[in-house]
């Protein structure tokens, strides 16, 4: 890990835990060369800091459906009902998040749905329902590269032919 701010040592620190947060102080100072003491403060001063935002188990929600499908949706909101909408948005099951995207009151958000077809009807379910959402599209992940958040750097769903 090489982040800008820090010095190496508490960038070794980061590196030691990114894939396993449950390390006590102990081992850590043994793979970094440093006390028990001396991660914990060090430790201590990232939190604050705002570089360890916490720690947290990762649950693949995917796993439990065997077809499971990833989905991003983009829907235009009107002006007048953009918060009424985003409050709405944060209560539904199916989507996991949520990000306001440059341009006109546009929303991108992400989550799961059983199989294309749950994900067609909740989709347009949320567009007749959901005063507000002037217009709205789809699109299911077929896989995906990359996933520093959840603590995935390399995911690969489908098997690549070496032919």
């Amino acid at each position: 890990m090489n982040i800008e701010g820090i010095d190496k040592l508490d960038n070794q620190i980061l590196e030691t835990i990114k894939d396993n947060a449950r390390l006590s102080y102990s081992e850590i100072g043994e793979k970094v060369s440093i006390s028990r003491v001396a991660v914990k403060n060090r430790m201590r001063a990232l939190e604050e800091k705002g570089v360890i935002k916490g720690y947290q188990t990762v649950i693949d929600e995917k796993m439990a459906f065997e077809d499971y499908i990833e989905f991003v949706i983009h829907a235009e909101i009107d002006p007048e009902h953009f918060d009424e909408v985003l409050n709405n948005l944060g209560k539904e099951e199916y989507i996991r998040k949520i990000m306001i995207i440059s341009g006109r009151s546009l929303v991108q958000m992400s989550g799961y749905a059983r199989n294309t077809k749950t994900l067609s009807n909740y989709v347009d379910t949320l567009y007749y329902r959901m005063r507000g959402i002037k217009a709205i599209t789809w699109h299911a992940v077929l896989s995906t590269l990359k996933d520093v958040d959840g603590g995935v750097e390399y995911v690969r769903r489908e098997k690549v032919s070496e032919d």
